[in-house]
């Protein structure tokens, strides 16, 4: 196996980059996306992720689920250098979960970083396809995990009946009244959303067709706000960069940057 398989150093996105660009049978790709890994140098990253865009390979670089502090550095770095800097970000954004707002969502507005959200109907919650007797069922689907999670907030319960109740006012579905109403929030450009049939990819295209009016957009944010702190910007945190206490790979992940130094955070 390639021990450089997956690592985000240099020799890793040129050369998987340019194994996928042949597999889809195409010379450059519009957006990279890329995740961080901490463990590894960010500026190793960045140089890399630059020569993918000079030599044509790529025309833009993105990112995806990174903190607001790591995006800052890494655009700190590309502007010293005179590298390619991140346009976008993606990352996940509901009413349920409005973390977003907290630091990312003014630091993309800040430095006009383009924002490509998922998971904008909290993994089919807010479809209201899932009733709390059906999820206390027996019966099993690939999400039913994630969305128990969240069926476990009595709070989260509060914002789908009223989103429910935003859509029949309207005469449109909870998915639609969801979506949009992320699409309505600032530096929002677009939404990535999943679909496992037509009906429902057609479902998740009408949310483009209206706007919600500013007394539905108040009575939604009336009960799905404050958002909670601590906060995480996505349901299972990445340890290296969310958790309120510090965890082992985080400690290790630390240890690694600077085997000199020593921490008191253990």
């Amino acid at each position: 196996m390639d021990p450089n398989l997956g690592d985000p150093n240099r020799k890793s996105l040129v050369e998987n980059l340019s194994a996928s660009l042949e597999r889809l049978g195409v010379s450059y790709v519009d957006i990279l996306y890329t995740h961080i890994d901490y463990r590894y140098d960010i500026e190793n990253m960045l140089r890399g992720l630059d020569d993918v865009v000079r030599s044509g390979k790529a025309l833009y670089i993105a990112i995806t689920d990174t903190p607001a502090w790591v995006i800052s550095e890494a655009k700190m770095i590309s502007q010293f250098r005179g590298w390619s800097q991140f346009i976008a970000l993606s990352t996940q954004y509901n009413i349920t979960d409005r973390s977003f707002e907290i630091d990312l969502q003014p630091m993309c507005l800040k430095h006009k970083i383009g924002v490509v959200l998922y998971n904008t109907i909290a993994s089919g919650f807010l479809s209201n396809r899932y009733s709390k007797d059906f999820l206390a069922s027996d019966v099993d689907f690939p999400a039913k995990k994630v969305v128990l999670e969240y069926a476990k907030k009595e709070k989260n319960w509060k914002i789908l009946e009223e989103v429910v109740k935003v859509a029949k006012e309207i005469g449109r579905t909870p998915s639609e009244v969801a979506i949009n109403w992320t699409l309505q929030q600032p530096g929002v450009t677009s939404v990535v959303a999943a679909a496992r049939n037509v009906d429902i990819l057609e479902e998740n295209i009408k949310a483009m067709e209206f706007k919600l009016t500013r007394k539905q957009l108040t009575a939604i944010n009336d009960v799905s706000l404050p958002i909670e702190i601590p906060f995480t910007q996505i349901p299972k945190p990445n340890p290296l960069y969310y958790s309120s206490k510090p965890t082992p790979e985080y400690i290790s992940s630390l240890k690694a940057l600077d085997k000199s130094k020593t921490t008191d955070i253990e």
